[in-house]
């Protein structure tokens, strides 16, 4: 019996598994998950068959590739579905049990599939897109709540109201941590400061009113490209230029020049100073009223974003389902782990392999960690 149980969990982690994929494609470019019903190939459109939608099994039937037009699907399908098939039969097996004894361990093995199903979604996201999205961090944090309030023992407690306190504690406690790390690695780390030996030229231009602008620092070698999205992350983020001349375009297309004058760029408007610790209103210029800027700069701060707030929610969904003793042992695991992935590299001479690991994949396997070994770890350091 114990042996189809887990044969059970591992279909019914492939299940789980292929919904995710869905997810992970879907969710962040803004496609409607309800189209996960009536699934197409990415390439060529034609709608998949549920007898070529098998987890699994169809991936292998059709050694990765479209049944219509034979281009190669992403492997990342058929990765999903086996992670998600292997870690449903791992916690089953640790935590499951009998059918005899099934109103006992269902609560938990239940409540540990969720967490990881929304830990490999946000993941597998996160290293796609560098991004949390919040129906997976808000999402699961609620999940995670109410899953704590099920299963007690998720965070170390026996009863509804213990389990209920200690996961909002967690949840709270993984906000005000991770916020003001957020916040104290954006005051520390979140600008790149920039000075060059001979005024470089840029430009910054507004094609249409739906289009985002687009800063480009026009360098020796080549041009720099600074998106409007990842300079302003916050809308208190500045981008300060110290400019020996700068023209400006307004819509009706007449231009105006100045000379020697810092320009203090917001996501809503421009200011003009004569002196760079001018700490008056300057030359305020509205948003809506520019076309393009224009001229050189001697010096540029370039706001960037250190650590995403999806990092925040992500937190706060790790730590509704472990607790608060769970959160800080895979914070402290994660940051282990991320350290020696961006370390190793180095000694072997392949920097560039792991040049940006974002941060969703060591807190993944911390979590993972945790729930496996982490408690009995932390019970014998404790003792």
């Amino acid at each position: 019996m114990g042996a189809l149980l887990q044969i059970v969990a591992f279909g019914l982690g492939a299940l789980v598994g292929s919904a995710i994929t869905g997810v992970i494609h879907r969710l962040p470019r803004g496609i409607p998950l309800e189209q996960s019903l009536n699934p197409r190939c990415p390439s060529c459109g034609a709608l998949i068959s549920w007898y070529q939608n098998i987890p699994l099994l169809s991936g292998m039937l059709l050694r990765g590739k479209c049944a219509s037009c034979k281009v190669p699907i992403d492997v990342r399908y058929f990765v999903v579905e086996l992670l998600m098939a292997f870690l449903f039969v791992a916690v089953f097996q640790v935590f499951g049990g009998s059918l005899e004894s099934v109103a006992i361990w269902v609560p938990r093995v239940c409540s540990w599939w969720l967490f990881f199903s929304f830990l490999v979604a946000g993941t597998f996201i996160n290293i796609e897109h560098l991004i949390f999205p919040h129906k997976i961090t808000m999402g699961g944090a609620l999940v995670g709540v109410l899953c704590a309030c099920w299963a007690p023992e998720l965070v170390g407690q026996n009863t509804l109201f213990g389990g209920l306190a200690f996961s909002m504690i967690a949840v709270l406690t993984a906000f005000f941590l991770l916020w003001g790390l957020v916040e104290l690695s954006d005051f520390f780390w979140g600008r790149i400061q920039q000075r060059f030996s001979e005024p470089v030229s840029w430009t910054l231009i507004k094609d249409t009113d739906s289009e985002a602008p687009v800063f480009i620092l026009h360098l020796d070698d080549e041009d720099v490209v600074h998106p409007w999205e990842e300079i302003f992350t916050r809308t208190r983020n500045r981008l300060v230029l110290a400019c020996p001349d700068l023209t400006l375009e307004n819509l009706s297309g007449e231009t105006v020049v100045r000379k020697y004058v810092t320009a203090e760029i917001r996501h809503n408007g421009l200011t003009l100073k004569k002196d760079p610790e001018d700490g008056g209103d300057g030359e305020r210029v509205e948003w809506e009223s520019i076309k393009a800027l224009r001229g050189t700069a001697s010096s540029a701060s370039i706001p960037r974003e250190v650590m995403g707030i999806g990092l925040v929610f992500f937190g706060m969904m790790i730590g509704a389902f472990t607790g608060w003793e769970g959160l800080l042992f895979i914070l402290i695991s994660g940051t282990v782990i991320g350290a020696a992935l961006h370390t190793l590299p180095r000694l072997f001479g392949t920097a560039e392999w792991l040049a940006k690991i974002p941060v969703g994949p060591p807190l993944a396997a911390a979590g993972t960690l945790w729930v496996f070994y982490g408690p009995e770890w932390l019970g014998r350091w404790l003792h």
